[in-house]
């Protein structure tokens, strides 16, 4: 595929993700047919036609990579909701963005849930999770009884005599009983 028809085409929302050793991307595209892929060291390009962000449309795309990858390794999954990528790199550390120039496309998306932080490799910071995921089991049996617990409003109105619900239901009953006794006034006045 020509380079130039690119310009000439729509370009689809692509999220990229990365970890140290590989690039992670979704082409967001549904029902796409036959589509043409080319990856090399340094780049990849597609084409295909599917339901995007505009319809059904012809969509294509040239990434210039920020380092070289290794194609051979890489690979990619296609099924009906989008398709992707897992490109392998050639060294294993993080990129400081995807592309070769520093300007990004604006359907060049950030997917946050496959990115891996520069503090992630840290062996402090993965011990300080794994305390932070032991804490959690123990807090959630706190939050289920949160509700249950009354905070001593019920111990007041206790000593008042009297409950908070108690004085719901009267006041409700007054209530229904004046607008039962106006409406039968009303109803009286109007028929006699």
């Amino acid at each position: 595929m020509d380079p130039s028809l690119t310009d000439k085409y729509l370009s689809p929302f692509v999220y990229w993700g990365q970890t140290s050793d590989q690039i992670s991307l979704k082409i967001d595209l549904m029902n796409v047919k036959c589509p043409l892929i080319d990856l090399k060291e340094n780049s990849l390009q597609f084409f295909g036609s599917g339901i995007g962000a505009k319809g059904l449309n012809e969509y294509a795309f040239l990434i210039h990579f920020y380092t070289d990858v290794n194609p051979t390794e890489s690979f990619y999954k296609h099924n009906d909701r989008h398709i992707e990528f897992v490109i392998k790199k050639r060294c294993n550390v993080l990129w400081p963005r995807l592309l070769s120039s520093v300007v990004r496309p604006q359907w060049i998306k950030v997917d946050f849930d496959r990115i891996q932080p520069e503090e992630e490799s840290d062996p402090d910071v993965n011990s300080a999770d794994k305390e932070f995921d032991e804490l959690i089991p123990n807090q959630q049996n706190s939050y289920r009884n949160f509700g249950q617990k009354d905070f001593g409003r019920r111990k007041k109105s206790m000593n008042k005599g009297f409950k908070v619900e108690d004085f719901k239901k009267t006041y409700l009953f007054l209530y229904n009983l004046f607008q039962f006794v106006g409406f039968v006034y009303v109803f009286l006045i109007i028929t006699i």
